[in-house]
């Protein structure tokens, strides 16, 4: 970095006399101050950013100026001469103030009776840009030149030119070289040409007049005019002057709309900063924040993860392919944090077709949420004693006296009959409406307003009975944050899409704080989280089963079907996922739809492709439990919720851990006799696979092993009773697994019938084949005995007596032909 250029002798006296000669011209004694001057200075509108939680960046955001401000090394040397060559050709020699330069325009001026050429210096052009009023006045002027003077004494010359790079204007709304590099050519600054930046330098003088995307013939001009002044004044030779002259300007025409990508998220991220006052810092009401949000050049670091962000959009656009489809709003929420991951607000932001395009269907639609709505009902209900075993009535449909003396009469989802009586467990994974409707009869619809508040719900909910069906109106995001105390042990989190703000400079203007409140204790939690990953085992979101991780969630489906959910969550991942018309209330029933849409088929379906893909690469984490000093396990039969019987099937019988004191303790009167069922058959799978396969069907394993030379270990070989048999559930299926590792020892079978000598192969574990041959009429590998005469009698074995070798292995005996 070049110094600050000491003033002396004639060139102190030029800029001496060249300050004063104006202050007299015009009148003024009083010259104006460098630092009242830099107080009083409008802010420079600069470009902001937004960027993904990795760091990269998402888009700019920019009103009627774009502006990005860099470092002068990141400016090739190259541009900095262009701008110099043609603008300011004595910029390292004078003293902010150019007397020379103002001498020659005057006089070439008035010979050409018009203005064609000026006398400002870059210094000066600077100040003008961000100092002064921009009126053309002699006081101006001599304002100018006063300031220019103070700034180069105060300021090295690189110092000034960075400053003047970075506030210049080029055109097409861009200040600043990096803009400019960017709006023209598509690429930063650091990386421009010797052409590039000829061009660049040129527009400084008159941006629309040189503009090449208006005119390129006049743009090409200018721009040789700046290669000419360069290659005299030696900054680059005659064959990169002839070589720059040949190139094709090479600007990018203006696009329209920019794209970018999660546009719904970034909008989101937009109205935090200008609605929520937590951002308060970059300003007290909505139009400051807006201000800094398009003028402060900051940089706002986000929580979007943009793979999970893809892989949402691509899930949604997966299931729902067809123009007549309906929407998805779908959100992902890290339940530690309540940094939202992902966010679809519809199907494309920037679609100028789309009348919806703008409508976030995450964060601004709300809709009813149905029986995914159940689970704070269920939470509040435990809270209350009410256990998971308590028993209430079944039936299709129940009737319920109001407070005010009205009948409420709840059906089930097709008025499907679960039994005349079931248990909360069970009403929770089967989505029992007419159980859900008696309990919150029993616990007050206030106090499922109160859970749903407590745990995240921000939509007005009035304290009706139908509140625990799910009839009152929720965000995707909402239900998110909600379930996020299920996923981390009972803690209410804050959803936040941002987490640091910095200005251009990097000094610190918001940073993002986690809280965590507890709102639900751990055996409440370790209840509900049961009940809900049983939900996805065995009732209405068992499609949605994600292989080799435990997950829980909620299906739910509106009235007339016009809303379909399904909230999940694993231990580290929350997803909501709502589907429906944004237009209207439309059943999505055919012939709207292709098919009848409830919770369980695309809402869960976009959840699951999401969660199976975003995960690919996690953990498979457990769900905390409660303290064991508070919990007991028993065996039940889980659909039920009683002690197995001795008919009960082994599928339908799981350890469950409940509150001390409201574990089942009734016998399960049903079933009173065997169940019959078809064994599968499991020749070919693992072991395990096997074991889970057999226990689904309703059949205990029997596990044995021996050597299979046509299976790898491991695998079953065989089983008994084979597959596609019928057989008594609760019974064993004897499976045999390859592994040759199981060594045994080769009896001798020399001299034995061949019936006695397969038998005793056979219970020793090995496979037989047998081959009629005289004695000694083949050499076989093997052990054999000469002197064995008689017919059906074994003379040779093809693993000699007391050899060590893989049960299972096969055996091959030699016999004297019979006749």
């Amino acid at each position: 970095m070049r110094s600050v250029l000491p003033l002396r002798g004639p060139r102190r006296v030029a800029a001496v006399f060249a300050v004063v000669s104006l202050a007299t011209l015009t009148g003024c004694v009083q010259l104006p101050n460098l630092d009242d001057a830099m107080s009083a200075a409008r802010r420079i509108p600069e470009t902001s950013f937004i960027y993904a939680s990795d760091g990269a960046l998402i888009t700019r955001m920019h009103a009627e100026e774009n502006r990005e401000t860099i470092p002068l090394d990141q400016v090739p040397e190259v541009m900095r001469n262009a701008v110099i060559a043609i603008e300011d050709q004595r910029f390292y020699d004078h003293p902010g103030v150019d007397l020379r330069a103002i001498i020659r325009a005057f006089f070439r001026n008035t010979n050409e009776g018009r203005v064609v050429e000026g006398g400002s210096t870059i210094t000066q052009q600077y100040v003008k840009n961000v100092l002064v009023e921009r009126t053309k006045t002699l006081k101006r002027k001599v304002t100018e030149a006063s300031l220019a003077y103070q700034l180069e004494r105060r300021h090295t010359k690189d110092e000034i030119l960075e400053r003047y790079l970075n506030t210049v204007y080029f055109g097409q709304g861009a200040y600043g070289i990096e803009a400019a590099a960017k709006t023209f050519f598509g690429v930063n600054a650091r990386d421009l040409n010797l052409p590039q930046s000829a061009l660049l330098a040129g527009l400084i003088k008159s941006p629309a007049r040189y503009d090449p995307l208006v005119d390129g013939e006049g743009a090409a001009a200018r721009r040789d005019l700046v290669l000419r002044e360069m290659m005299q004044l030696n900054m680059i030779s005659p064959g990169e002057y002839d070589a720059a002259l040949k190139t094709p300007l090479g600007v990018k025409p203006k696009q329209g709309a920019i794209r970018y990508e999660a546009g719904y998220f970034v909008e989101w991220v937009k109205g935090l900063i200008e609605r929520d006052p937590a951002f308060n810092v970059l300003g007290t009401s909505v139009a400051e924040r807006v201000n800094a949000l398009f003028k402060g050049g900051l940089r706002i670091h986000t929580t979007v993860d943009m793979r999970m962000q893809r892989i949402a959009e691509v899930a949604s656009k997966e299931v729902l392919d067809r123009d007549k489809d309906p929407y998805n709003g779908f959100v992902a929420v890290d339940p530690d944090t309540g940094a939202v991951k992902a966010m679809v607000g519809g199907r494309d932001f920037f679609d100028p077709d789309d009348p919806y395009a703008k409508f976030n269907l995450a964060v601004q639609s709300r809709r009813q949420p149905g029986s995914s709505f159940k689970p704070f009902t269920l939470a509040a209900a435990l809270e209350k004693g009410i256990p998971l075993s308590r028993m209430y009535r079944g039936g299709s449909q129940v009737s319920i006296r109001m407070p005010g003396g009205e009948v409420w009469s709840p059906k089930n989802y097709e008025s499907l009959s679960f039994g005349s009586s079931l248990s909360v467990r069970e009403a929770t994974i089967k989505s029992v409406n007419v159980v859900y409707a008696q309990m919150i009869r029993d616990i007050g619809a206030e106090a499922v307003v109160e859970m749903a508040k407590r745990l995240g719900i921000t939509s007005e909910l009035k304290p009706y009975l139908s509140l625990s069906l799910g009839a009152q109106e929720v965000s995707p995001l909402e239900m998110a944050v909600a379930y996020s105390a299920f996923a981390n042990g009972g803690y209410r989190v804050h959803p936040h899409g941002i987490t640091k703000i910095t200005d251009a400079e990097g000094t610190v203007l918001y940073e993002w704080r986690p809280t965590k409140t507890q709102v639900l204790k751990p055996r409440i939690v370790d209840q509900v989280n049961r009940a809900l990953q049983d939900v996805i085992r065995y009732g209405t979101g068992r499609r949605e089963q994600l292989p080799g991780r435990p997950a829980a969630g909620k299906t739910g489906t509106s009235d007339e079907y016009h809303d379909a959910w399904f909230a999940g969550y694993v231990r580290q991942m929350v997803g909501v996922s709502w589907v429906g018309f944004p237009k209207a209330q439309i059943p999505m029933t055919p012939p709207y739809t292709r098919i009848r849409v409830v919770g369980g088929s695309w809402p869960g379906q976009i959840w699951k492709l999401f969660m199976v893909n975003a995960l690919k690469d996690a953990p498979s984490l457990p769900f905390e439990a409660a303290p064991e000093a508070d919990m007991v396990t028993v065996r039940i039969d889980v659909t039920r919720n009683c002690r197995p019987n001795r008919f009960t099937p082994p599928n339908v019988i799981e350890s469950v851990q409940f509150e001390k004191g409201t574990e089942p303790k009734e016998i399960c009167t049903e079933p009173t006799a065997p169940v019959t069922a078809t064994v599968p058959n499991v020749i070919g799978r693992t072991e395990a696979d096997a074991r889970a396969v057999l226990e689904q069907a309703g059949f205990y394993a029997k596990v044995q092993q021996r050597a299979c030379e046509t299976y790898p270990p491991g695998v079953v070989c065989s089983q008994d009773p084979p597959g596609g048999t019928g057989g008594i559930a609760g019974t064993s299926v004897t499976i045999v697994v390859s592994n040759d590792t199981v060594r045994t020892s080769v009896p001798s079978v020399l001299g034995m019938a061949r019936n006695a000598a397969i038998s005793r192969l056979q219970d020793a574990g090995f496979d037989v084949d047998y081959v009629f041959a005289e004695n000694g009429t083949t050499a076989p590998s093997g052990c054999q005995d000469g002197s064995v005469g008689g017919a059906d009698r074994v003379w040779a074995q093809s693993r000699c007596p007391g050899d060590e070798v893989p049960r299972g292995s096969r055996i091959v005996i030699y016999v004297n032909p019979i006749g």
